[in-house]
């Protein structure tokens, strides 16, 4: 049984179909999240707040800034801007990571990585609507490619390209910076094996720095240039992460059953690992290409640190997949060089295991009748239209506390928040962004306040915030929402002019 090679429009076909069909079921069949990140953050950058200095935010600033930019394609729909560009990336993400298990282990390789990819897409995070990771996996398939193609053909253009991809990739997630040891294991093993001369190696590297500098130094004149100081983006981007609390008090391991249901989407790396390590005389993809894929299939998994959430899968997926694929094209070869029945019987059995895992992922969901909901989006919908008929009509709005939960509001609303956003998350709070945020209270005082007493607890990381709303607004009205909650709207009392 050997397949026959695909033309190159059914594989891209097949490719794009895969991701379509992904797409679909994390918008339409699975729930999904719609992070604040990706809704009420660009909106705010597209009103003129500026990022690190007006929104507070330890996360790298391209993602936003680019939705920020695409909202007037997509009428100020951020929503829909959000959700359009997911289904994009990701029908990149198939397309790529197919077309990439085809031309490097054949079609057995490509019906198995797109089993893969649609079995295991929605457990390992694609439910997180353009999330920074899923846009991080496109990014780490492109560097991939790039340093794969200078393992078996060296140019040092790619080299630059690669640098280019991690500095992009750096201004999506400050995690993508460690894309720099594969490129330094890389140069230092062709200098350390003689394949290059001294000189040459030094303009490699300098090439990939150069590269890795640009798309750094193009943000940082744009910020400079918006910001007027890079005191604020230094503190949420490197200070906060490095000194702060976050890494201690956002801490959290995987649940067991978690890693437990994710087993049979690990079983393909055994004999990955084995055949990478005692590789025949004729392996493909070659034994160097393979051990590239496994390494960035790890450090897809630094993402996870210190905060371990299945939003934060998305990164290694891709790289899961093509690593599945090639081990079970592999079994497939050697089944047909063997004619081996237990090899056979063996690849048939993982192929249905996943289709098998795949119905009872995919048929409840489409058995149940509700609509798919976003999470952090689709329950803020009708309060704000609850909120719109009992808040006067204009004036800014603050939410407290503010967390990813409700934060989404202010877009719903369509209304501007003090010029200080925070998120009231405890290793956000400190003595200086807890007095930036009442500096802006009283610089332009918002003439509502959105309290949610069912929220975070500021009594004890800042309760110098919520002395401030109880001494100058007063409780004026309140709506029910959700299951046993409510928030109760606030309006500034006369006597509290600045």
């Amino acid at each position: 049984m050997k397949l026959r090679p695909v033309a190159r429009g059914g594989v891209i076909g097949l490719s794009l179909g895969v991701g379509l069909w992904i797409s679909f079921a994390q918008l339409h069949i699975f729930p999904s999240m719609l992070n604040e990140a990706v809704v009420a953050h660009p909106w705010l950058l597209h009103n003129g707040y500026v990022d690190y200095q007006e929104i507070a935010d330890p996360r790298s600033p391209l993602l936003p800034l680019v939705l920020s930019w695409l909202l007037p394609i997509f009428g100020y729909d951020a929503a829909l801007s959000a959700r359009t560009m997911h289904t994009v990336v990701v029908c990149f993400i198939a397309l790529t990571t197919m077309l990439w298990a085809y031309y490097s282990s054949g079609p057995w390789a490509l019906l198995a990585t797109g089993v893969f990819l649609v079995t295991w897409s929605n457990f390992f995070g694609l439910w997180a609507i353009i999330y920074y990771d899923v846009v991080l996996a496109a990014l780490f398939l492109l560097y991939f490619i790039v340093l794969a193609g200078q393992i078996a053909r060296p140019a040092i253009w790619r080299l630059g390209a690669a640098g280019l991809i991690t500095g992009c990739a750096v201004l999506i997630k400050q995690h993508a910076m460690f894309l720099v040891f594969p490129v330094a294991a890389l140069l230092t093993w062709r200098s350390l094996s003689r394949q290059v001369a001294t000189g040459q190696a030094i303009r490699e590297s300098l090439t990939y720095l150069v590269g890795l500098a640009l798309p750094l130094a193009v943000y940082a004149g744009f910020y400079y240039r918006q910001a007027g100081s890079f005191h604020d983006l230094i503190y949420w981007l490197v200070t906060i992460n490095l000194t702060g609390p976050y890494a201690s008090e956002a801490a959290a391991a995987p649940q067991p059953e978690h890693l437990r249901d994710m087993l049979p989407a690990l079983w393909m790396l055994v004999p990955f690992i084995g055949r990478s390590v005692f590789p025949p005389a004729e392996i493909q993809p070659a034994r160097g290409v393979r051990i590239l894929l496994l390494a960035i299939f790890l450090l897809g998994m630094i993402p996870h640190y210190p905060h371990y959430s299945p939003r934060h899968w998305p990164v290694s997926f891709p790289f899961l997949a093509l690593i599945s694929g090639v081990a079970w094209a592999d079994l497939m070869t050697e089944w047909q060089r063997l004619k081996a029945a237990s090899l056979l019987l063996i690849s048939i059995t993982i192929l249905l295991s996943w289709f098998v895992i795949a119905l009872l992922i995919y048929i409840p969901r489409v058995q149940d009748n509700k609509p798919a909901s976003s999470t952090e989006y689709s329950d803020l919908i009708p309060l704000a239209a609850a909120l719109r008929e009992r808040i006067p009509a204009s004036g800014k709005v603050a939410l407290v506390p503010m967390d990813e939960g409700n934060a989404n509001l202010i877009y719903l609303l369509r209304r501007l928040p003090p010029r200080y956003w925070l998120l009231c998350l405890r290793w956000y709070l400190n003595p200086t962004t807890i007095e930036r945020w009442l500096d802006a209270m009283e610089a332009e005082p918002p003439e509502i306040v959105l309290f949610f007493p069912n929220g975070i607890d500021l009594s004890r990381s800042a309760p110098q915030m919520l002395e401030y709303v109880r001494q100058h607004y007063q409780v004026v009205d309140a709506v029910p929402w959700g299951n046993r909650r409510r928030v109760e709207i606030m309006l500034r009392m006369p006597t509290s002019s600045p």
